[in-house]
């Protein structure tokens, strides 16, 4: 679990998808206790399943959680 102030995160969190840096262009709490992530899929990635991280003060999410891509 990502733990963040109740006003949102402090800072921004490292997302990759396919292990590349993904751009994080908007963070806010949607939900009590759950935030919501915008980011732009890196235009480099193959199609197919690809690995998915959020890392924030430490922590991760999940392992194992995919998005597939289709171009």
């Amino acid at each position: 679990m990502l733990y963040a102030n109740s006003f949102g995160p402090a800072s921004t969190p490292v997302v990759k998808i396919g292990g590349i840096n993904a751009i994080v262009s908007f963070v806010g709490l949607s939900a009590l206790g759950e935030f919501q992530f915008n980011v732009v899929v890196p235009s480099t990635l193959s199609n197919g399943d690809q690995l998915v991280t959020a890392t924030y003060g430490g922590s991760s999410t999940q392992a194992g959680t995919l998005l597939t891509v289709q171009h």
